[in-house]
């Protein structure tokens, strides 16, 4: 389908040369420029063009509109519609299923961990001493993200990218501290050290894992996709929801204390 701005310019340039030499001369380098639009101005296509910047304006009245401003704002708009891809209702399906697999893991993921995160948020309430934070690989982006909303409401949070300084902090955690570790599978010599080591030292753990662990509070997520491809993302965006879920509940107790005291 042709856009009626798009056609008119095609057709001007089949005008005859002697006639709209002018005409032709504008509407083939515009053509070739339509990839780059937001580059273009009065001035520049002038010089392209060789013609006057008044020469521009009356080829933009000829198109109907009252300068090169409104012409130029048009045609951007229609060609953006005109290069923009359209979903097939195929890729459309798909892309629905798999938002809806994703919710469906989810909220299954919420029904379960339901008690373990009113557990975990009981223990932040009013808590004052240090959080630290364990994980490898993609959960560190998890992390961060946590520990970033955490620090925000005003914990002390610890954790650290570096595998080695992780290790460190493993070992001076203390015994009032709380700790909490996300993975997917717990195996591996770098977090099996970190757990080691924070046994050791007796902090209360948070889990957030598919392989359950005793004495610890555990928030179960799906089988990891990397271990087991049918999972997709379920279990990365389980990771996420479930520290956004943590949270949240922080902050819907804070603001019920803030109404308390107000």
């Amino acid at each position: 389908m042709e856009f009626s701005i798009l056609s008119k310019i095609k057709s001007a340039c089949k005008l005859d040369l002697a006639e709209n030499g002018i005409y032709v001369s504008i509407a083939n380098i515009l053509l070739e420029k339509l990839n780059v639009l937001d580059k273009i101005s009065i001035i520049s296509l002038s010089k392209e063009a060789n013609v006057s910047p008044a020469s521009i304006t009356r080829f933009a009245r000829k198109f109907g509109y009252s300068g090169w401003k409104d012409f130029i704002e048009a045609l951007k708009r229609e060609y953006n519609m005109s290069s923009t891809p359209i979903v097939s209702n195929s890729s459309k399906s798909k892309l629905l299923l798999y938002a809806k697999t994703i919710t469906n893991s989810i909220t299954a993921v919420a029904k379960e961990n339901a008690n373990s995160i009113d557990e975990v948020v009981a223990k932040l309430d009013n808590f004052k001493d240090c959080i630290y934070l364990f994980g490898i690989g993609a959960n560190m982006d998890v992390i961060k993200i946590f520990s970033s909303e955490l620090s925000a409401l005003g914990f002390n949070v610890r954790y650290d990218s570096d595998y080695a300084n992780q290790i460190r902090l493993s070992k001076i955690a203390k015994h009032e501290d709380l700790v909490f570790i996300f993975s997917h599978s717990m195996i591996g010599e770098t977090i099996e050290a970190i757990f080691s080591n924070i046994k050791n030292q007796q902090c209360e753990i948070v889990l957030i894992s598919h392989n359950k662990i005793s004495d610890t509070i555990f928030i179960n997520v799906p089988q990891n996709e990397a271990v087991h491809k049918n999972s997709h993302s379920k279990s990365s965006f389980a990771m996420l929801f479930l520290a956004y879920a943590i949270i949240n509940n922080i902050i819907e107790i804070k603001l019920k204390n803030e109404k308390r005291t107000n």
